[in-house]
């Protein structure tokens, strides 16, 4: 179980430093192009708008409470996708579709937590250039645990480091070290 552990984390941070090192173009889009991640709490009666436009999570059993981390209105999103090293519209973005449902499916079963689960989802989505989904499980992924485990927030930080939200990425970093003061977490920026 733990050595499967660390090949999700260890997957997790190697996707992400491989998508650091790569050039990102990013697609010309209204700059109101900011998604809204609707979080449900656990009796899945309340709904907390966290952030502005058009991503739904579902009602899930996992999500224990309501959480936010909207985008700084300090940084501008001209762009929540890019041009992703998986997205060939063939047998690469297949693969990873395939992937992403995979590990769906794992959720709730136990093999995995889903904390590890969302944060791999949204590594999946990662390599398709979908900042709006990578974006999404990472929220998923802190409703679970945002005071105790660092990774989600640091790719969180990644992301938003990529997207140009600076500010943003700043904080998403500095809660990641704050959660978990490992070296790894300190703040690049």
């Amino acid at each position: 179980m733990w050595k499967n552990y660390y090949i999700f984390v260890i997957a997790g941070i190697a996707a992400i430093g491989a998508l650091g090192l790569m050039v990102i173009k990013k697609a010309p889009v209204d700059t109101n192009d900011t998604p809204t991640v609707d979080v449900y709490n656990k009796d899945e009666s309340t709904l907390k708008e966290s952030a502005p436009a058009d991503i739904n999570i579902k009602p899930s059993p996992v999500i224990s409470s309501v959480f936010s981390f909207p985008v700084l209105p300090s940084d501008k999103i001209v762009s929540w996708s890019w041009n992703g090293p998986y997205k060939d519209g063939g047998e690469l973005e297949a693969k990873i579709l395939g992937k992403i449902k995979r590990f769906e499916d794992l959720l709730g079963k136990g093999e995995f937590t889903d904390y590890e689960l969302y944060v791999t989802i949204a590594n999946q989505y990662e390599l398709l250039g979908d900042g709006a989904k990578t974006y999404e499980y990472l929220l998923l992924a802190l409703t679970i645990d945002s005071e105790h485990t660092g990774l989600a927030w640091h790719n969180m930080g990644v992301l938003m480091e990529n997207l140009g939200a600076y500010n943003t990425a700043r904080a998403a970093f500095d809660r990641a070290y704050a959660a978990q003061p490992i070296p790894a977490y300190e703040r690049p920026l």
